[in-house]
């Protein structure tokens, strides 16, 4: 199956921006991925045990570090398509080169980095597009500091919504906690987000299946092929996720709490199961290849078996035409009154007992 033009044109401009990265020095604030037109958006919260207070900056420019470690600042940044506004903002929160470089660079696999005073993390956020229901990827980056958390995704929607109520509401114990909590609760609706796509993917097999066995189309081999490069997609997002989770689980650090490593581990669990999910949906695809391919080629072995019964049978029927058209004078039939009906009673005999004799080795 071939590329789409919109993915061909997607692919030339990330092989485009990776070669304005050529030559540059490392820490480099090059943006890598999608281009956007939207104006980049920020939302903080601001809170402690009691209180939360939300702060919608209209410029990067004015998110400046908290004076003090007293509450937990949850800054949350929408788009990073512009690098000197980024680059800024990192710099402020003295944020090493590198991170901004890998905040800018979209196309990320999964980590973990430890930094004198900060980790980085890097997850993947999936969704299908609506419009086209094509599976979309974006990099969500992390940046845990000792009361600050930093992250960064490509565009502008809901996902962390419930992250946010709870915050507002001070539902739970999320106020209590402090930003390494704010980290995990991040990676926790990213690992759920992704038992929705994996649900809507059991979906789309179920239908595959029924069709597969109803009357397999020619389109259905395209659907398998695509359904089989999206969880290709969602393997290579998800599997390294499960060592980030595994060594945020195991870290020993003055920026994790003594309490927050089995949350961690909780989400482990659930990307473990994630991954077992996607292996067998990869294992099922495969089959789905295999008896669409078996029922094509039953198929057509039906279409040969049927035309060679026909030609089989209308053998002897043109040997006797054959025979009796040769025209010769000493042959007794053709100056018979009843020759023309015998032959074409010789005929059908001839045709019926053949197709009975198939059907009695069950051949038909």
């Amino acid at each position: 199956m071939k590329n789409t033009p919109a993915k061909q044109t997607a692919m030339r401009r990330l092989l485009k921006n990776r070669k304005e990265k050529l030559g540059k020095a490392p820490g480099a604030a090059v943006h890598v991925g999608t281009a956007s037109t939207e104006p980049i958006a920020s939302e903080i919260h601001v809170f402690d045990g009691e209180t939360c207070e939300v702060v919608t900056p209209t410029d990067l420019a004015a998110i400046k570090p908290a004076p003090s470690e007293a509450k937990v600042n949850w800054i949350h940044v929408f788009g990073v398509h512009e690098p000197q506004a980024i680059k800024e903002l990192g710099q402020r929160f003295e944020l090493h080169p590198l991170v901004i470089e890998d905040i800018l660079n979209t196309d990320q696999r999964p980590k973990v980095e430890d930094y004198p005073d900060a980790f980085f993390v890097v997850a993947r956020i999936f969704a299908r597009d609506p419009k086209n229901q094509e599976l979309s990827s974006e990099q969500l980056s992390i940046v845990l500091k000792r009361s600050t958390v930093l992250s960064f995704q490509e565009r502008h929607n809901l996902q962390f919504d419930p992250i946010r109520q709870r915050l507002q509401q001070g539902k739970g114990k999320i106020r209590q906690r402090g930003a390494d909590y704010i980290t995990h609760s991040l990676l926790d609706v990213v690992v759920d987000s992704y038992f929705e796509i994996l649900d809507d993917f059991g979906t789309r097999m179920e239908n595959i299946e029924t069709q597969l066995f109803a009357e397999p189309e020619p389109g259905l081999l395209p659907t398998i092929y695509t359904l089989r490069q999206e969880l290709i997609l969602l393997r290579k997002g998800i599997w390294p996720l499960r060592e980030v989770l595994g060594r945020l689980m195991r870290e020993e650090s003055e920026l994790i709490d003594e309490h927050t490593p089995i949350f961690f581990r909780d989400v482990y669990d659930h990307a473990i199961h994630v991954i077992d999910v996607i292996e067998s949906y990869r294992d099922v695809l495969a089959g789905m290849v295999e008896i669409y391919l078996s029922s094509a080629e039953y198929r057509q072995n039906q279409v040969v078996k049927v035309l060679t019964i026909v030609a089989t049978v209308f053998m002897p029927l043109t040997f006797i035409v054959g025979l009796y058209g040769m025209n010769f004078k000493a042959m007794p039939e053709l100056e018979w009154r009843y020759g023309y009906p015998a032959v074409w009673i010789v005929l059908c005999l001839t045709a019926a007992g053949m197709v009975l004799f198939f059907r009695r080795k069950k051949w038909i």
